[in-house]
Formats: structure tokens, C-alpha cells, sequence
């Protein structure tokens, strides 16, 4: 649908109410709900993500960088959740070494989406995250796209790849049963 005619419609729609009570109603949610988690087969992690208007391309469904920042999200939920340790982000920490994206369907504005995350390959210095971003439709979640990544771990004042912290390691295993 062409932004034109979206803003006809949104134009159309709005009767007695003012532009920004509009748009609050429509395009807005209250963050501080609680969302229901579900598992989804496999992934025990889930960030529930708000699609923003800024996300929607003209085309009329969220353009597909933003897949890459709602997976960037539910990777730093899924560290703050899961491995919950202090850590000096400024000496250690990870950098992304790879990323893949497959693109299953398109994410629209008024989908309620969430990214289910979970470690699928610790090694000696690296570990695999992946992804599904999926939307709730009814009791169950359809696939919208699916991903993973390669995480080095890093010490920044060497500039230098170095092994997994044993504690990580251990929390991600313990809480993944791997």
C-alpha cells in the first residue's frame, strides 16, 4: 500500500480524535505489560519486541535491517538473562563474527512479534546463537524469519580472541540442557 493512500486511511479514520491521540491508540502499546511467554519448541529464551513506525519501509512491512537490531536485542536479553554476570564491557567481552538471516515473512506494523534465542555451539573461544523471529497469532507463533551468529569472545586492550569465560560457559549449558 502505497504512503499515500495509508495516510488517506489514517486520515479517514480519525472522525473526532486528534492526530497524536490517534496515532497513541493505534501504533502505541504500554512496554510495561506483561507478555506472555510461550516456549517455542527448542528455545527456552524469549524477548518480546515492539515494532516501531520508524521500523516500516514504504512498502508497508518492517524493513529487513531491523531483523538484525531485534536479534541484536534478544542476544543482549538472552546474556543479561541467562549468563548474569558483571562483566567490564570496555576490557572483555564479544564481538559479532557472523551473521545469517533467512527472511521466511514479512513483519507488518501491528504484528506482535518476539525473538526466541537460545546457544546452540560453545567452543573454545566462539559460540552460536540462534534466532527465530516469530509473531503471535492466536494460541500459536508463525515463523518470520530465522538466524544465527558467531560470537568471538574479545579482549579489547590486546586486540587479541580470547577463550570463553568457564563461568559463561557453564551458565549457557546449564540453562540450554547441552
Amino acid at each position: 500500500m502505497g504512503l499515500l493512500l495509508q495516510c488517506k486511511k489514517i486520515y479517514l479514520r480519525l472522525q473526532d480524535k486528534s492526530l497524536l491521540q490517534y496515532i497513541c491508540d493505534k501504533y502505541m502499546t504500554n512496554v510495561t505489560k506483561e507478555k506472555t511467554k510461550v516456549m517455542r519448541a527448542g528455545f527456552r529464551h524469549q524477548t518480546a519486541i515492539q515494532v516501531r513506525f520508524k521500523d516500516v519501509d514504504s512498502l508497508g512491512h518492517v524493513n529487513n535491517a531491523n531483523h538484525l537490531t531485534y536479534m541484536e536485542l534478544a542476544r543482549m536479553n538472552y546474556f543479561k538473562d541467562v549468563v548474569t554476570t558483571t562483566n567490564d564491557w570496555t576490557k572483555t567481552g564479544f564481538i559479532l563474527a557472523k551473521i545469517v538471516v533467512d527472511y521466511v515473512e514479512p513483519i507488518l506494523l501491528d504484528d506482535e512479534i518476539s525473538v526466541f534465542t537460545r546457544c546452540s555451539r560453545t567452543g573454545n573461544k566462539s559460540f552460536d546463537l540462534e534466532y527465530e523471529i516469530v509473531k503471535r497469532k492466536n494460541d500459536e507463533y508463525l515463523l518470520l524469519a530465522k538466524g544465527s551468529t558467531v560470537l568471538v569472545c574479545y579482549n579489547y586492550e590486546t586486540l587479541k580472541s580470547i577463550p570463553i569465560n568457564s563461568l559463561w560457559v557453564e551458565k549457557m549449558k546449564t540453562y540450554e540442557g547441552i
